[in-house]
């Protein structure tokens, strides 16, 4: 603490505090003018090997290095000078008894890591900020509430990562992207309002938010990456926006309350296990006019799937498309369905029926097409 105490004057009239100030590593008081990011500031040895558990700066200072207060585990308050630009990469990370902060209005960028592993209830991010770091709030199990100033138009990957009490997100601006992982992993969001300009979802970006029960999906989306909603297993219902062509892999994989899912017209392919483990009763396909792939896997154990309509115009079913559906018992396949792979339909119901509209299976069908379905099952020439 008396090291603390002779040296802060030196920091609080400069400009500048060096990279990796106040971090874990324990540094004697040093003259470190050599550091181009250090103009004649002192370093001391890491606050939580003291007292003190506070800092306040004048507002003089106009940039701090990265790493400056990370894993000072004792600090439980600091005040972040109203003239600083950029609050760094790694600026309190791990600092795990800091509970709050005020972000000021000269602030415009927040770096990578720089607020994560902290005990902050509620942020608000001003208006000014237009650029946030990856992993920039992760971490913080004591977050509550996060809103997203006006200046903010990409939510970047990891950014709320595993802040397992978050129940509000609010958007003041243009959200255009949020990326892979961004809210993963938020254990106590039960419903979210997604801004009407977002166009792309990353991969995983809302994976195991497990109380998740409601989101709308905006029209301007178009882009939705692979394991998006994967593991959301509150989820009941989604409607898929109008120019999504793509269900990448995996996006609704074990939601298993999903129960009802409207497709547009639109969607072109369906990908590997999309809707694997979910509660959905029965598909129809027959107004997905566009559709022309079901990948493997794609509704793999949906335990309470019924019954399935193929649209007219399918190229091909891929193996296992339909595969451990147990109460499955009706497949409805049209005339022009082009290709069946091998084991489509595997695994249903004992008693399960298929009824072909065509008279006889098409040349790029494989012989074993119906997989374990009974072949005296199979009715062809079948008319409604």
């Amino acid at each position: 603490l008396e090291k603390l105490k002779q040296t802060q004057p030196s920091f609080i009239k400069g400009q500048v505090i060096g990279a990796f100030t106040f971090g874990t590593s324990t540094l004697d008081t040093e003259q470190v003018s050599a550091n181009p990011l250090v103009d004649s500031v002192q370093r001391v040895s890491a606050p939580y090997k003291m007292a003190s558990r506070s800092f306040h700066p004048e507002n003089s200072i106009i940039k701090i290095g990265k790493s400056t207060f990370a894993s000072c585990f004792e600090l439980i308050e600091i005040n972040i000078p109203n003239k600083l630009e950029t609050i760094p990469e790694n600026f309190v990370q791990n600092c795990y008894k800091l509970t709050s902060v005020t972000i000021p209005s000269s602030v415009k960028t927040i770096d990578n890591y720089a607020f994560r592993g902290v005990a902050f209830e509620n942020v608000i991010i001003p208006d000014t900020v237009t650029s946030l770091g990856q992993y920039a709030f992760s971490a913080n199990g004591h977050l509550q509430s996060i809103t997203f100033g006006k200046g903010i138009t990409i939510i970047p990957k990891y950014c709320l990562l595993n802040c397992s009490k978050i129940t509000k997100i609010i958007f003041n601006g243009k959200v255009t992207e949020l990326q892979e992982s961004a809210f993963c992993g938020l254990d106590s969001l039960e419903d979210f309002d997604m801004p009407e300009t977002v166009t792309t979802l990353g991969n995983a970006v809302f994976y195991r938010c497990k109380k998740l029960k409601t989101i709308n999906l905006p029209n301007s989306i178009t882009s939705i990456g692979s394991s998006a909603f994967s593991t959301c297993s509150a989820l009941n219902n989604i409607t898929i926006p109008n120019e999504l062509l793509i269900i990448k892999d995996y996006v609704f994989n074990l939601c298993s309350s999903l129960t009802d899912v409207t497709l547009n017209t639109k969607v072109t392919q369906i990908c590997e296990s999309a809707f694997d483990g979910t509660a959905i009763s029965d598909i129809d396909l027959r107004k997905c006019t566009s559709l022309t792939t079901i990948k493997m896997y794609a509704f793999n154990s949906c335990k309470e799937l019924t019954e399935v309509r193929l649209n007219n115009g399918l190229r091909v079913v891929q193996s296992y498309s339909f595969n451990s559906c147990k109460l499955l018992n009706k497949i409805y396949i049209p005339a022009d369905v082009y290709g069946i792979r091998a084991n489509a339909f595997s695994n249903l119901h004992a008693d399960a029926m298929i009824y072909c509209y065509a008279p006889f299976k098409g040349s790029d069908w494989a012989d074993n097409w119906y997989g374990t379905v009974k072949t005296e099952n199979i009715i062809w020439n079948y008319t409604d």
